[in-house]
């Protein structure tokens, strides 16, 4: 992995929106879980996670994503969640597709 990784964080119709762009590797875990944290509890209602550039899903970004996804349920926050193909077969591998 060792790739770039950026995120960017926008709002459309009032649905706060996270992008990640490139590996979620170890180097990008911290940022990473805690963008997605802000995006939760900014979130009044949905939150749209964008991983359909992300080129490299590894165990650390299942790990913070399973973390924001159980953040998410008790605060009401639904989780609309876009994939690309690494992190859609991360997803499946670890059974959670």
């Amino acid at each position: 992995m060792n790739g770039l990784f950026t995120l960017l964080r926008t709002e459309s119709a009032g649905v706060p929106c996270l992008s990640a762009v490139g590996d979620i590797d170890s180097a990008a875990l911290q940022p990473f879980a805690e963008a997605l944290h802000d995006l939760i509890f900014d979130a009044p209602s949905r939150a749209r996670l964008d991983l359909t550039t992300v080129t490299a899903f590894g165990p650390n970004g299942l790990a913070a994503l399973s973390a924001a996804v159980e953040l998410a349920g008790p605060r009401g926050v639904t989780m609309l969640i876009e994939t690309s193909p690494a992190v859609r077969q991360a997803l499946e591998a670890a059974g959670l597709s």
